[in-house]
């Protein structure tokens, strides 16, 4: 048996590897052939023009002409990345067919799968009929995938796609090709997982449909909301599996697909580069690798920060009502199983949270992409919400709990209820903000008994840091820092010229509790003979909403002083904090504890400790 076993898995290392090959290859040739074809120019036209007419990220809710790339809103379209697709896909071809699959004008370190699909429907549809064909496709697929749920595990885990499936905006992703194409792999890879399980499941065979979705989604895919054409055939073969597992050998499952999707995601990717490279005579490994970097914030040095942002970024979009409501309605569903029905072992909890977590892995690592793009790639979290939601389907049974043992039940979501409210309404977090990085600056030099001085509006509260960029000239003096309000003094501080860095800035800890309006910075040279160079950021990438007009002894001048500070603040509104408390402790809280509890009353009942 150990050999056998052996046996397969060096099979595998040499298959995996050569079904991502082949796909390469089969790519390059359908690219080819693609670009075989004519362009019926009349569909060009009729396409462009539709186009043409539409602002490039406007709100497919409200369908105004207005620009929504930095919104939080959820119905935010890509029509951009739209025609930038059908111009590749719809540019005439030249002589060498190849050539024109690999370049793709220059947008080389990409596949651009959808031209094979894109160029057969064009010799028949423009972009209007096309998007009203995607829409039909998706609402059977949907159709028939929860009516395959329905028929294998019941009406339940049918809303449970459905939710998930609200929550991925199906509007947007009828009116915009660009989210389409993973949403097409992963349903589809769904199918498969729910319609042939058992087959899948022989000797590892689920993890060549996992290289082949991996393949499939960087082929088709522009780097939309990727992780969801593997995490959701994992989440669905968890949560519909009817056999005895243990929680290590669903936690395995997890991983090695994980690994298969990433080899064939990546070696796709891989492939292409070096096949654009040999066919084009240019570095496009070198090119696509600095992307890589650029994507993943190493370019820019991303604070973990920063990146921690990126995710809150991406959790705004969840603010919106309709997708509250859905989820407090599975919040209500579960707390009134864990009252008034049992609540069972389960061993997919470990592996439903572990997928759970994928989504805050991705924003992490690929911190770039996610921040300027958290108009959809905030769907990624989709799968968070999948996960937890099929935990809380995990742990409950259709038995009634016998009335005595209600109360006890209550007591114990109390608890849990109260120990999470007070953790997350007392959480603060601290974020620094500076205009250090000017474009252009002016300098003024201080002399003794000069002042400068500045409006300050603070956005938050509470500052618990201050920092003032000031250059001393004479090697003996001070630096007086106030804060004025309208009616007194709310802060004073004499910094010696020797406190200062030699990059110029002066931290100080401070602990201030500021109303949200006009203050005065004033900045003072004291001492004798004392001077120094202030200066103030003209222009610059950072320019901070917090300042206002600059004066020295009266005088205007243009810009605003080099300053940073820190806030100590909730992230988010009390309102939503409320809402997000209420969802963590629902479900996350709830299902792992009750999960965990019954796992461990289980684990007891066969030492013969406890009876139940």
């Amino acid at each position: 048996m150990d050999r056998l076993i052996k046996n397969e898995n060096i099979k595998r290392i040499f298959i995996l590897p050569f079904i991502v090959l082949v796909g390469a290859l089969v790519g390059t040739v359908l690219l080819v052939a693609a670009f075989a074809l004519p362009v019926n120019q009349s569909r060009l036209a009729e396409t462009m023009a539709t186009i043409e007419g539409q602002m490039s990220y406007h709100n497919v809710l409200d369908m105004r002409e207005c620009s929504y790339f930095f919104s939080s809103l959820p119905g935010v379209l890509d029509t951009a990345t739209d025609s930038l697709m059908f111009e590749k896909a719809l540019n005439a071809s030249g002589d060498n067919l190849l050539y024109e699959a690999m370049d793709i004008q220059g947008y080389s370190y990409y596949w651009h799968g959808y031209i094979v699909i894109l160029r057969v429907l064009c010799l028949f549809f423009n972009y209007t009929d096309i998007r009203f064909l995607n829409f039909i496709i998706q609402f059977l697929m949907v159709i028939c995938f929860a009516q395959l749920l329905y028929r294998r595990k019941g009406t339940i885990y049918s809303f449970l796609f459905l939710t998930s499936y609200l929550l991925l905006m199906p509007i947007a992703l009828y009116f915009c090709l660009q989210f389409s194409w993973i949403f097409y792999i992963a349903l589809g890879a769904s199918f498969l997982v729910l319609k042939w399980s058992d087959f899948l499941e022989v000797k590892g065979r689920y993890l060549y449909l996992f290289v082949i979705i991996g393949v499939a989604t960087c082929y088709f895919d522009l780097l939309t909301y990727p992780l969801i054409s593997w995490a959701y055939p994992v989440l669905w073969w968890i949560l519909v599996s009817a056999k005895e597992r243990k929680a290590f050998e669903y936690v395995k499952g997890v991983v090695t697909s994980g690994l298969a999707w990433i080899l064939g995601y990546g070696g796709m990717w891989i492939l292409k580069c070096l096949f654009a490279t040999w066919v084009l005579g240019r570095d496009v490994l070198g090119t696509a690798a600095d992307e890589v970097l650029l994507r993943a914030g190493v370019q820019e040095q991303v604070t973990w920060h920063i990146r921690w942002e990126t995710i809150l970024a991406n959790l705004e979009h969840y603010k919106y009502k309709v997708y509250v409501f859905a989820v407090i309605i599975w919040l209500v569903w579960f707390l009134y199983k864990v009252v008034f029905s049992k609540t069972v072992t389960s061993s997919k909890v470990g592996a439903l949270l572990l997928v759970g977590v994928s989504p805050l892995v991705w924003y992490t690592v690929l911190s770039n992409h996610t921040s300027v793009h958290h108009f959809f790639t905030y769907r990624i979290f989709n799968i968070s919400v999948l996960a937890l939601c099929g935990c809380m389907v995990s742990v409950v049974s259709m038995e009634k709990m016998k009335a005595r043992l209600v109360v006890k039940q209550v007591l114990h979501v109390v608890v849990a209820g109260l120990l999470v409210f007070v953790c997350t309404f007392c959480s603060r977090e601290e974020s620094t903000y500076g205009n250090g990085a000017y474009h252009t600056k002016e300098e003024m030099q201080l002399i003794e008994g000069q002042t400068a001085t500045m409006e300050f509006y603070p956005a938050e509260n509470r500052l618990t840091q201050f920092g003032v960029q000031f250059e001393p000239v004479s090697e003996e003096g001070f630096l007086v820092f106030r804060l004025m309000s309208e009616e007194s003094e709310v802060y004073s501080r004499e910094i010696s010229f020797s406190e200062f860095k030699d990059d110029g800035i002066c931290y100080f800890d401070v602990d201030w509790n500021l109303r949200k309006e006009k203050y005065i910075i004033q900045l003072e040279v004291q001492g004798k003979d004392a001077k120094g160079i202030l200066s103030s950021a003209l222009t610059g990438s950072i320019m901070l909403e917090e300042c206002g007009q600059v004066t020295v002894d009266g005088t205007p001048v243009p810009g605003q002083l080099l300053i940073c500070f820190t806030y100590n603040y909730r992230a988010l509104p009390q309102g939503v904090d409320f809402i997000y408390t209420l969802l963590f402790w629902g479900f996350i809280v709830m299902p792992v504890y009750f999960g965990v509890k019954e796992s461990a009353a289980v684990k007891l009942k066969s030492l013969g400790k406890i009876e139940r």
